[in-house]
Protein backbone atom coordinates (compact mmCIF):
# COMPACT_ATOMS: atom_id res chain seq x y z
CA UNK A 1 0.00 0.00 0.00
CA UNK A 2 0.85 3.74 -0.42
CA UNK A 3 2.66 5.91 2.06
CA UNK A 4 -0.98 7.69 2.58
CA UNK A 5 -4.04 5.13 3.50
CA UNK A 6 -6.44 5.87 1.16
CA UNK A 7 -9.04 5.73 3.54
CA UNK A 8 -8.25 9.22 4.71
CA UNK A 9 -8.67 10.46 1.43
CA UNK A 10 -11.94 8.29 1.58
CA UNK A 11 -13.15 9.72 5.02
CA UNK A 12 -13.19 13.44 3.71
CA UNK A 13 -14.69 12.37 0.35
CA UNK A 14 -17.45 9.62 1.23
CA UNK A 15 -20.05 12.40 1.63
CA UNK A 16 -19.53 13.78 -1.92
CA UNK A 17 -22.59 12.93 -4.19
CA UNK A 18 -21.67 10.51 -7.15
CA UNK A 19 -23.53 12.48 -10.12
CA UNK A 20 -24.11 9.50 -11.80
CA UNK A 21 -27.11 7.28 -11.88
CA UNK A 22 -25.98 4.24 -10.06
CA UNK A 23 -27.88 1.55 -12.27
CA UNK A 24 -26.32 2.95 -15.41
CA UNK A 25 -24.37 0.95 -17.84
CA UNK A 26 -21.49 2.88 -18.07
CA UNK A 27 -20.82 3.76 -14.53
CA UNK A 28 -18.06 0.92 -14.31
CA UNK A 29 -16.14 3.13 -12.55
CA UNK A 30 -15.77 3.78 -8.92
CA UNK A 31 -16.56 7.75 -7.90
CA UNK A 32 -13.60 7.37 -5.13
CA UNK A 33 -10.88 5.79 -8.13
CA UNK A 34 -11.81 8.76 -10.01
CA UNK A 35 -11.06 11.19 -7.41
CA UNK A 36 -8.35 9.44 -6.28
CA UNK A 37 -6.69 9.51 -10.01
CA UNK A 38 -7.34 13.09 -11.12
CA UNK A 39 -6.40 14.62 -7.78
CA UNK A 40 -2.78 13.32 -7.89
CA UNK A 41 -2.56 13.81 -11.51
CA UNK A 42 -3.61 17.45 -11.07
CA UNK A 43 -1.48 17.69 -8.06
CA UNK A 44 1.14 16.09 -10.28
CA UNK A 45 1.08 19.00 -12.92
CA UNK A 46 -2.04 17.72 -15.15
CA UNK A 47 -3.65 20.19 -16.83
CA UNK A 48 -6.35 18.75 -18.65
CA UNK A 49 -8.73 15.22 -19.33
CA UNK A 50 -5.99 13.73 -21.62
CA UNK A 51 -3.08 14.76 -19.07
CA UNK A 52 -5.35 13.32 -16.25
CA UNK A 53 -5.56 9.71 -18.39
CA UNK A 54 -1.99 9.84 -18.83
CA UNK A 55 -0.38 10.45 -16.03
CA UNK A 56 -3.46 7.94 -14.04
CA UNK A 57 -1.76 5.17 -17.18
CA UNK A 58 2.00 6.07 -16.42
CA UNK A 59 1.56 5.37 -12.55
CA UNK A 60 -0.92 2.25 -13.44
CA UNK A 61 1.31 -0.28 -11.61
CA UNK A 62 0.85 2.11 -7.89
CA UNK A 63 -2.46 2.89 -8.35
CA UNK A 64 -3.57 -0.78 -8.87
CA UNK A 65 -1.80 -1.60 -5.60
CA UNK A 66 -3.72 1.23 -3.56
CA UNK A 67 -7.33 1.59 -5.77
CA UNK A 68 -9.71 -0.92 -6.81
CA UNK A 69 -10.08 -0.25 -10.38
CA UNK A 70 -12.20 -2.88 -11.42
CA UNK A 71 -12.47 -1.88 -14.91
CA UNK A 72 -8.67 -0.34 -15.32
CA UNK A 73 -7.53 3.10 -15.92
CA UNK A 74 -10.25 5.19 -17.07
CA UNK A 75 -10.04 7.21 -20.43
CA UNK A 76 -10.45 10.68 -20.62
CA UNK A 77 -14.25 10.87 -21.80
CA UNK A 78 -14.68 9.23 -17.98
CA UNK A 79 -12.81 11.69 -16.33
CA UNK A 80 -14.39 15.08 -17.91
CA UNK A 81 -17.88 13.26 -17.89
CA UNK A 82 -17.96 12.65 -14.12
CA UNK A 83 -15.72 15.48 -12.68
CA UNK A 84 -17.89 18.35 -14.75
CA UNK A 85 -20.79 16.56 -13.02
CA UNK A 86 -19.80 17.32 -9.55
CA UNK A 87 -21.76 19.50 -7.33
CA UNK A 88 -18.76 22.25 -7.06
CA UNK A 89 -19.64 23.43 -3.20
CA UNK A 90 -19.88 19.83 -2.16
CA UNK A 91 -16.12 18.93 -3.64
CA UNK A 92 -14.75 22.39 -2.47
CA UNK A 93 -16.08 21.28 1.28
CA UNK A 94 -14.32 17.82 1.19
CA UNK A 95 -10.85 18.70 -0.79
CA UNK A 96 -11.14 21.83 1.96
CA UNK A 97 -11.29 19.19 4.73
CA UNK A 98 -8.87 16.73 3.11
CA UNK A 99 -6.40 19.54 3.43
CA UNK A 100 -6.70 20.67 6.26
CA UNK A 101 -6.55 17.17 7.46
CA UNK A 102 -2.89 16.83 5.79
CA UNK A 103 -1.84 19.85 7.38
CA UNK A 104 -2.88 19.14 10.67
CA UNK A 105 -0.91 14.97 10.02
CA UNK A 106 2.02 16.87 9.11
CA UNK A 107 2.58 19.48 11.45
CA UNK A 108 2.31 22.50 8.90
CA UNK A 109 4.44 20.76 6.87
CA UNK A 110 2.97 19.92 3.39
CA UNK A 111 5.16 20.54 -0.16
CA UNK A 112 5.24 19.64 -3.25
CA UNK A 113 8.51 17.30 -2.39
CA UNK A 114 5.62 14.75 -0.77
CA UNK A 115 4.32 14.73 -4.58
CA UNK A 116 5.82 12.90 -7.54
CA UNK A 117 6.31 15.69 -10.03
CA UNK A 118 4.51 14.72 -13.72
CA UNK A 119 5.87 16.52 -16.56
CA UNK A 120 2.63 17.10 -18.62
CA UNK A 121 5.32 18.48 -21.61
CA UNK A 122 6.84 15.17 -21.67
CA UNK A 123 3.42 13.89 -23.34
CA UNK A 124 4.43 15.22 -26.65
CA UNK A 125 1.03 16.23 -29.44
CA UNK A 126 -2.23 14.51 -28.99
Amino acid sequence: MGMLSPSSFHDHFATLTDPRCPHAPNSRHLLMDILVLAVCAVISGAEGWEDIEEYAKSQAEWFADLLDLPHGIPGHDTFRRVLSRLDPEEFTQCFISWTNALNAASGGDISNSNFGDYDVSSLGAA
